[in-house]
């Protein structure tokens, strides 16, 4: 799915266009990986997993 946003700058907390996931998801399925996310508190885990051969 492409990016899009669906908050106003105005109500965010944090800095950054948010565009950062959107391209490691195209440039990994464009390399045959896959992103995984898992909600850990504090924060949140992004992994990358590589088929190797």
């Amino acid at each position: 799915e492409k990016f899009y946003r669906i908050d106003n700058e105005m109500t965010r907390t944090t800095r950054g266009t948010g565009i950062g996931l959107s391209l490691v998801k195209m440039l990994a399925d464009a390399m045959g990986a896959h992103v995984d996310v898992a909600n850990r508190q504090p924060g949140t885990e992004f992994s990358l997993r590589f088929v190797t051969s």
